[in-house]
Order: C-alpha cells, then structure tokens, then sequence
C-alpha cells in the first residue's frame, strides 16, 4: 500500500490508512496474510457490510485487495484470496445514493424568518452558510483575520478546507452583516 500512496490525493491516503488501521487490522491482523483464504475475506465483507455503508465496504475491499497483490508481488503470500470476489456478489446491489438534499424556495421562505427562533448567532450563521455555499466546517473555522470587511471577502485557508486548497469567498452586503452582527 505504501508504494501506492504517492500516487494518491492526500485524504485518498488519510482514508486508505483510516480502512486499513480501523477496519481491516482489527478483523484481520490477528491471522497470518498467507493463511487467509477466499473464505474468509468473503467472510470479512459480510461482517464490515453489516456496519458500513456499501461504499465503504467497496473502499475497505479495494484496500484489502491493494494489499494482496503487493504482497503476491513480493512474493509475501502465494495468491490474492480477493480475486475473483466482489463486493456486489456477497453483499448485493449497492443501494442507491439518497438524493442530495435541497431546500425549495418555499422551504426557503418559511425556514428564512424563523431563524431567530434558534437564537442569534445561529440565525447569522446560518444565513452566512446559505450566501456563502460554504461548508458548515468552514465557517465554524474561520476567524477574524480571515475576513476582510474592506474588500467584502473571506479567505479560507488551505487547513480550513475540505479539499485542502484554500479559496476566497465573495461577500455580498448581507454576508457582511451577518459576519458584522458576529
């Protein structure tokens, strides 16, 4: 997997390593890689399908399969036990994404003026999210310095970011009364 990884982004990396130490080590490390067996990697998507999503047990088996053909590649273990085994044929047909969710205009109007109801600096907040379209994250990490009142805009830094890579927001007079009224 190592070798792999300078190829990968880096949160592909930070997920990888997520899988491997959080799911795979703890159900798998105890046993020898060469004495795994198709079984038992069959075995393994079954109990990770009963506790995560079928898209992370896709990843967790992508991880998984990673590992063996590293290690049939340096001649650690004799056969990958993933081939031939998919995800799809053990667990079934992935569910389907649910629909992202989206606010319609009249949901807008309604939810708009109850806002103060959740008290002010939720109220603001939330506006600040919806003139935005940044992510809650964001806005909960941003600080003082990052908002400049004079040129109307906001600096996510690259460690405030979901993506990593920084950007700058725009803000229109009511952004900037909400960011004021903060």
């Amino acid at each position: 997997m190592i070798k792999v990884f300078p190829t990968l982004a880096p949160a592909t990396v930070r997920q990888r390593r997520q899988h491997i130490e959080g799911v795979i080590f703890p159900k798998l490390g105890s046993k020898a890689a060469r004495d795994l067996t198709t079984s038992d990697v069959v075995s393994f998507i079954e109990a990770v399908g009963r506790i995560k999503t079928s898209s992370v047990v896709d990843l967790v088996f992508t991880a998984l399969s990673e590992i063996f053909k590293h290690g049939v590649a340096r001649h650690a273990v004799l056969f990958n036990p993933c081939t031939g085994v998919s995800v799809a044929a053990i667990n079934g047909k992935a569910r389907p994404p649910r629909d992202r969710l989206k606010l319609t205009e009249a949901e807008l109007r309604d939810m708009l003026p109850a806002l103060p109801r959740f008290g002010a600096e939720n109220a603001h907040a939330a506006r600040l999210l919806l003139l935005t379209c940044t992510r809650i994250g964001e806005l909960a990490r941003a600080e003082w310095a990052h908002v400049d009142f004079e040129r109307a805009e906001w600096l996510v830094p690259d460690i405030n970011s979901k993506t990593k890579k920084g950007f700058t927001v725009p803000l229109t007079p009511a952004a900037l009364a909400s960011f004021e009224a903060l």
